[in-house]
Formats: structure tokens, sequence, C-alpha cells
């Protein structure tokens, strides 16, 4: 791997791998300066029940009081996030369906911890599947793009299908796992906005593709708008009420349920733990461990040099790596030359595309205005 010399935060442990990251006079990067102004209340350690209890309230009263069969969907994953928030949701009394969006990437773990959460609620279950082929030939696109967002159809795909089955069973509201003690701080060259189509776009020519090919996965700001204010979807993060813990929440999840921890963060999926434990790191120096422990340095859980000295380990395992690059090529059906080859590629962002990323800014700011919404995200 070409060795990079990157500058770190004097405060947390983002550093210059994002190209886009700002320092002020005394080192202290905009990402950790921004999560403590604006994101610190919500990531907060201790817990505030009152509002927990009233947003739980507030869900109850627009849907099952209102005539639906469910209060809230509920996206399930197998990770431990998504995992603590279907607990919270069943625990407070919530009539939830819970959604699992299957790409063909789960871990046999993810499965196995989804199955024994469901079994022991009670709670009803649905799983759209997404089309294999059409949805392997999406990712392999974004592959060839070489930018960081090769994950990007299933997160798109995620938030359309919750947002369509939400839709569909008449319910107001999904609860998300999302938290800000781990999410916190995410660059958006790390993971630029999915919903921006001008940039599917511009992706998906480079592989001879069209947004036609992205159909019944894809959810630009039109649709996206309708869904929030048309059908008045609202997205919930309770996580962000409780005080979370991870590593107290998988102890919970253990025992409750039986849960396992999967091996990584995001290890639920093969292809996102592929992506964010080897490709990212090797082909642009993004060490995604940097997002969660700037989170937790922030919040004093962990100290600087704590961090500093995680991140001296690599986050992917040398011996696994061959096996896994075969094994990712092969779903994927290209070949293992082909697949080194695109890692060994100089690496690309999502300014070096066409993108809207102005415009819908603005939009989005527009709409953050009028509902009294907070900006949470890097969009």
């Amino acid at each position: 791997m070409k060795q990079r010399v990157y500058k770190c935060c004097a405060r947390c442990v983002m550093d210059t791998s994002d190209p886009e990251i700002q320092f002020d006079k005394s080192g202290i990067c905009n990402h950790c300066d921004e999560f403590i102004q604006n994101r610190l209340t919500l990531a907060n350690s201790k817990p505030d029940l009152d509002r927990l209890q009233e947003m739980f309230k507030s869900i109850k009263a627009r849907n099952t009081s209102k005539g639906s069969k469910y209060d809230a969907i509920v996206g399930i994953s197998g990770g431990s996030d998504s995992s603590y928030a279907i607990h919270l949701a069943h625990k407070y009394g919530l009539k939830v369906l819970a959604i699992h969006v299957d790409n063909g990437w789960n871990s046999g773990l993810a499965n196995i911890n989804i199955k024994k959460i469901l079994d022991a609620t009670g709670i009803d279950y649905v799983c759209k599947v997404l089309p294999w082929k059409n949805y392997i030939e999406l990712q392999a696109a974004y592959l060839r793009a070489s930018v960081p967002e090769a994950d990007a159809p299933f997160d798109i795909a995620i938030y359309r299908w919750q947002l369509e089955l939400a839709a569909k069973y008449n319910v107001k509201d999904i609860i998300s796992g999302g938290n800000m003690s781990g999410e916190g701080i995410l660059p958006a060259s790390w993971h630029y906005n999915d919903r921006d189509l001008t940039y599917a776009k511009s992706i998906l020519k480079k592989s001879n593709m069209t947004l036609s090919d992205y159909k019944g996965l894809s959810c630009g700001f039109l649709r996206d708008t309708y869904f929030r204010m048309v059908k008045k979807i609202q997205f919930h993060s309770p996580l962000d009420l409780v005080g979370y813990d991870k590593e107290k929440a998988k102890l919970e999840l253990s025992e409750l349920y039986g849960w396992i921890d999967p091996p990584m963060k995001h290890g639920e999926s093969r292809f996102t733990k592929f992506l964010q434990s080897y490709y990212m790191y090797v082909k642009h120096g993004i060490d995604y461990r940097r997002t969660w422990l700037s989170c937790n340095v922030c919040l004093g859980a962990w100290t600087r040099a704590e961090a500093l000295n995680e991140l001296e380990k690599l986050p992917y395992d040398i011996i696994q790596v061959e096996e896994e690059i075969e094994y990712i090529a092969k779903k994927l059906k290209i070949s293992v030359t082909e697949l080194k080859e695109i890692i060994s590629l100089p690496p690309k962002w999502f300014f070096d595309y066409p993108n809207q990323r102005y415009m819908l800014g603005l939009l989005y700011d527009f709409y953050r205005f009028i509902y009294r919404k907070e900006k949470l995200t890097n969009f």
C-alpha cells in the first residue's frame, strides 16, 4: 500500500484523508467543532427518558390511535444499533413492523441475530429482497467509479423501502438505529448524499448504465419530498435519548435475546465490511474507525491517545484479505484481476463528478427551516 502522510486534528482523530477537512489556528478540525457545537447534546451520555416516552407517545397518537395496524416501521439489520432500536420500541409497547432489506450480502450471524430478536418479541416482519442481477451491476458501477461510497445503492435502497413500506401500511413514523454517539461525524467526501440523482447518473454513465437501471432502488429529492411532506412520514432516533452506550447495549441484547456481536461496526454485511475495513483504507486512505472514535473522544468516552493507539492496528485481517477479495469478486460476477485493478486505480471523490450538492443543500435547508429540524447530517 502506498504510504500517505496525513495531518490529524489536535482534538479528535479526524485527518486529511478527508480532502475537505478544515483546521483552525489551534489545529482543531471542523468536524469535531461542529459535533461539539451542534450534536453533542444529542450524543450526551445522560438519558432523557421523559423525551423518549414523549416521542413514543406521539408516535402512537399518529398511528394506532388513528386506526393503523402498526405504530412504526423499524429497520433491522442484525447489528447492535438497529437491534437496540427495535428492542426499545418493543419495550415501550409500540406495535412495530420490522423491515429487513436483503441485498444478498448478509453474514450468517446477522440472520441469526434477526431471527433471535423477532422470535423473542413476536414482532411482525417483512423482508424486501433486492433484484440481485440489477443490484450487483449497480455496486460494480460505483466501484469502477473509484469513489468511497460504493455502498450507496444499498444505503438508498434501505431508505427508499422503509418509506415505501411505511406508505403501504399507512404508518407515519420510522424508527432508526442511527445515533449521534457513533455516527455524529461523517465527512461528505467519505459518504456523499446518495439522494443526489445527478451524481448517481454520472457514476452510472461510466459503466454505460442510466438512471433507469436504478429504478425501484433510488430515492431522489422529489420522491423524498413526496413521502416526507405529502405522506407526512417522519424519522425518529430513540438511541439519542437513552444515553446510548454501544458496549452496554450489546451486553443487554446478548442477555435478553442471545444476540451475538458482529466482528466490526456494520459487520453484518460482508460487502460493507470489505469496503470500510479494506477497500477505502487501501484506495482512499480512509480509516472508517476515525468517525466513531472521534465521536467518543469528543464525548470523553475515549482519550485521544487511546483512539490513536487503536488506529495503530490495521482495520483488516491480512490473512483473510485474499479470500475476501475472491469472495467479493465472485459475488459481483467480475474477475479477481478486475477487482484488484479497481482497487489500484487512483481514488476519486464525489466532487470529481457532476452533482447537485449546492442546490440540494439549499432545498434540504429550506425543508429543515419549514419543519424546524436541526441539521444533523453532512448535507
